[in-house]
């Protein structure tokens, strides 16, 4: 391994729902080029059901674990922003909301008035006693979190990954490239119309 290759700031490890956001140095957030919130109804209650039939299951037993969460530490804007896993990351935020009746602390997600839609649509769906997790789900989900601290290997790594399933369409890469370039100031406005629009999304889904 070259020295360069060695200097190249990626961190990894294998953290649990709660830790990672108890661990994070700086708030989890959404950045503006990522959709929205798009899990269907299906996808919520599978994941419900995944859950409360994981915690059924006789003990000792491994953990429920769920995949890479790939983040870009940006120091700049002092975020954490997801990058990939945003999906899984957002449903289990709406989860904890439900069970224990607060978001997790350094939840800084935040979405548009259409994804706000699907969010309360989600948590209306974990509302339904028939299969839901207990709250010790947050301590029993884990996760293969990557934090890199430049922007390009974050996509570098967000193309890899997800060129092993469904690749990203050239709109997606795109949409994320011109988003990338615009100046400070149309990005604030960006960012202000999307924090007035969804501040709140998940902290109101109850």
């Amino acid at each position: 391994m070259t020295n360069q290759a060695m200097a190249i700031p990626v961190e990894v490890d294998v953290l649990s729902f709660s830790k990672l956001f108890e661990n994070s140095a700086f708030p989890m957030a959404v950045d503006t080029y990522q959709r929205g919130f798009v899990w269907n109804d299906d996808k919520i209650r599978q994941l419900a059901d995944d859950l409360a039939a994981y915690q059924g299951d006789a003990n000792p037993k491994p953990p429920y674990y769920m995949g890479t969460i790939l983040l870009h530490r940006n120091k700049d804007k002092q975020k954490h922003f997801i990058i990939d896993g945003q999906q899984r990351l957002t449903a289990l935020c709406v989860l904890h909301q439900q069970l224990k009746g607060s978001l997790p602390g350094k939840c800084a997600l935040t979405y548009s008035p259409k994804s706000a839609r699907r969010i309360r649509t989600a948590a209306g769906i974990f509302r339904q006693p028939l299969a839901r997790p207990s709250a010790e789900i947050f301590g029993q989900i884990v996760f293969t979190v990557i934090c890199v601290e430049r922007v390009d290997l974050a996509f570098t790594f967000f193309d890899t990954q997800n060129n092993r399933g469904v690749p990203l369409h050239a709109t997606d890469l795109l949409k994320a490239y011109h988003l990338r370039a615009v100046d400070g100031e149309t990005v604030a406005r960006k960012e202000g119309l999307q924090t007035l629009c969804a501040r709140r999304t998940l902290s109101s889904a109850t």
